[in-house]
């Protein structure tokens, strides 16, 4: 775990606690994951496909600065994405703090 390398002891005590309650660490992964996911999200009555990160590039592209070429466009929305999947991977990393606890079986007096 990279992570570990950074962190103080102080800070992997606190993301112990944060990864121990599930709803806080939801909350968090909503909060950190909506304005990408959000964007461009369809609801009835509501169409703004400008806020979508892939289709506001393309637009720009297109009415702005039409010497952007496909490639140019396509290496942009690829680098997008891969970031996006880097923020997924740093929320997934914090499984590594949950505090696994093993029981000990109980020992069966066999004198009994």
């Amino acid at each position: 775990m990279l992570s570990k390398n950074y962190l103080s002891e102080q800070e992997t005590i606190e993301l112990n606690k944060l990864v121990e309650n599930p709803i806080c660490l939801n909350a968090i992964t909503k909060i950190m994951l909506s304005p990408i996911y959000d964007q461009g999200v369809l609801k009835e009555g509501d169409i703004e496909a400008t806020k979508n990160f892939a289709l506001q590039k393309a637009m720009i592209a297109l009415q702005n600065d039409p010497k952007i070429d496909n490639a140019t466009l396509g290496e942009d929305i690829r680098a997008n994405t891969q970031a996006i999947r880097l923020v997924e991977l740093g929320i997934k990393e914090l499984d590594n703090f949950k505090i696994i606890i093993t029981k000990k079986p109980k020992k069966v007096n066999e004198n009994r």
